[in-house]
């Protein structure tokens, strides 16, 4: 079964959130309890598993989830603020990728030179547990997602996994990355 998969990212959150003082970030994670309210609700919505283990502790009450990102905070604030970029900047549903699908970005002389995961996000420890989670990925641009999507158009009848109705999700993502500066599509490993 093929893994790798595409998810939008928020480029512009990467370097904001990363330079964030203790109480900046706790202030930025109050604005933005809505999204934590999403991320931390599993039961409505079909996402991915949070990466950041404090907010595990939002639907237990503002004290508790105050109480916990302290603690991890003077724990292990690399690990935090790592985690903290995956959560927020990842947004939507992620889409895995068949094998046509793969190959026409990777065997593409485009999927040389994009920005790498390596590159941009935060550091993180590799024997630690948030390493352990850690995604590595392209940020890919509009005109490179449109290769991906002529590959499954041209190779539908090939397809195992992905459908149609994948195929209208990514071409909603270029279209999102088109209308958003600072987004990206992200091509994610599985590694």
């Amino acid at each position: 079964m093929e893994k790798d998969k595409l998810r939008l990212f928020n480029l512009n959150l990467v370097e904001p959130i990363a330079a964030m003082k203790d109480d900046e970030l706790w202030n930025f994670l109050l604005e933005n309890e809505e999204r934590i309210k999403v991320l931390t609700d599993r039961e409505k919505i079909k996402q991915p598993y949070l990466k950041s283990i404090y907010l595990y502790a939002y639907p237990h009450g503002l004290d508790w989830f105050k109480k916990k990102f302290l603690e991890y905070i003077e724990i292990y604030r690399e690990g935090l603020i790592f985690t903290t970029v995956m959560d927020f900047c990842f947004s939507g549903e992620e889409i895995y990728l068949d094998a046509a699908a793969k190959d026409a970005f990777l065997d593409s002389e485009h999927s040389c030179g994009v920005k790498i995961s390596e590159d941009i996000m935060p550091p993180v420890d590799e024997d630690s547990e948030e390493g352990y989670h850690k995604e590595y990925f392209h940020l890919l641009e509009p005109p490179h997602v449109e290769i991906i999507i002529q590959a499954m158009e041209t190779n539908f009848d090939k397809l195992e996994k992905n459908t149609r109705e994948d195929i209208d999700k990514i071409k909603q993502m270029k279209k999102f990355c088109l209308e958003n500066e600072g987004w990206n599509v992200a091509y994610i490993y599985d590694i």
